[in-house]
């Protein structure tokens, strides 16, 4: 429920701060902030004051929010739910991690609240053994040291966090591990550990995201709008740094957030093979259809025939989404789009620059697989047919 990850601070006042505000029907309210409180969020329109009863509340975004870089630095900070942050690391005494954070600003977190620190940069050769060793339960911590392309760890106790240094107690005899020389280091997960429940998704202006128990939204007094969050640390979030807030948890799912089981490219003529892109278009830009800017959804070049296959699983009951072509393409271009589930056809529609998007939603009640396909329309060609299917969502 919205209730249980939702820290009411009362009615607020009317203020200039942009948001769109949608509900699990679909209905999006876009506008001014009015009043975020126990039974609804109301938003003022330019059809006037309307609102949304907070059981029915699904994400709350500041789209105007500028994306920032800031927080590419730093560490890599798995937290014990498995979403990441990027930070410097400033200490570990006490059971207390401190964090530095470049949005944030100093955190304090519980060390059982962080499952692991990657001190080494990303890197294709070594990362899925990583995240192989973060997904691995162990009563022991962990210090994790690269070998060429191998990684191997040492199992003991780390009791603490320095500017340089990372006490390590092995074999009862504790030693000082160099930060140079480890790849990272894993805190231990008692199997009976409790879960803390998470009901809120977070997510900054520098893409991170993370999740949270509670949420409370307030206007300071110089007018900066603060969100209070309560995760496995607590921090004030000011709106500039803020991008949206997300109670999908549980109930629905984003396409461009799953990773598909299948993908299929068929060049026209042997050209070039254009690879599909999530939350962005086929040049990284942002994706767009009529002018309207979408934070989510995914890019798809026909070519010949471009197919995707998720397993769903019969978990979901709707499938919702818009799909057009690229508003950077005028072109008389024409493309086919199919939906099937289970290999029966839920949606077919020729895309094209002279027509309006079109709203996708259907029933996908116990679909096991789903395959997107685009293809080259009757004019048997692929200039220009980039599709976007945008805010592509499965509801339970």
């Amino acid at each position: 429920m919205i209730g249980h990850g939702l820290l009411i601070v009362g009615q607020l006042l009317a203020a200039a701060m942009p948001v769109e505000a949608t509900s699990l029907s679909g209905t999006t309210l876009r506008g001014e902030l009015v009043a975020f409180a126990e039974d609804r969020v109301e938003v003022k329109t330019d059809q006037g004051p309307q609102s949304i009863p907070t059981r029915d509340l699904l994400e709350v975004r500041w789209p105007e929010v500028a994306t920032t870089d800031r927080a590419a630095e730093g560490e890599e900070i798995r937290l014990a739910d498995g979403s990441t942050l990027r930070a410097t690391v400033v200490s570990l005494t006490g059971g207390k991690l401190r964090l530095r954070h470049a949005l944030l600003g100093e955190i304090e977190l519980a060390q059982a609240g962080v499952r692991g620190i990657r001190f080494g940069a990303s890197d294709p050769a070594v990362d899925a053994a990583w995240t192989a060793l973060f997904e691995r339960p162990s009563r022991s911590d962990q210090v994790v040291i690269r070998k060429a392309d191998v990684l191997d760890h040492l199992d003991g106790v780390i009791s603490n966090i320095g500017d340089e240094t990372i006490g390590f107690l092995l074999d009862g005899q504790t030693v000082a591990v160099k930060k140079t020389r480890a790849f990272g280091i894993l805190f231990g997960t008692p199997s009976d550990a409790p879960q803390p429940v998470q009901d809120v998704r977070i997510e900054l202006a520098s893409g991170e995201r993370f999740t949270a128990q509670k949420v409370a939204l307030e206007r300071q007094p110089d007018g900066e709008w603060m969100a209070r969050v309560t995760a496995p640390f607590q921090v004030d979030i000011p709106s500039t740094a803020l991008r949206g807030l997300d109670w999908s948890r549980g109930k629905i799912a984003y396409v461009s957030d799953l990773e598909p089981r299948g993908v299929d490219y068929r060049p026209f003529l042997g050209n070039f093979v254009w690879e599909y892109r999530r939350n962005q278009d086929l040049e990284g830009r942002p994706l767009r259809l009529k002018g309207r800017v979408y934070s989510r959804g995914l890019a798809i070049h026909a070519n010949a025939k471009t197919e995707l296959t998720y397993r769903i699983g019969g978990e979901y009951r709707r499938l919702q989404a818009t799909v057009g072509i690229d508003d950077e393409f005028r072109l008389r271009n024409v493309a086919d789009f199919k939906i099937l589930g289970d290999g029966k056809v839920l949606f077919e529609h020729e895309v094209s620059p002279e027509k309006p998007p079109a709203a996708v939603d259907l029933d996908v009640t116990d679909v096991v697989e789903l395959k997107i396909i685009a293809e080259c329309g009757n004019d048997r060609l692929d200039i220009g047919d980039r599709i976007h299917l945008v805010d592509a969502r499965l509801l339970k």
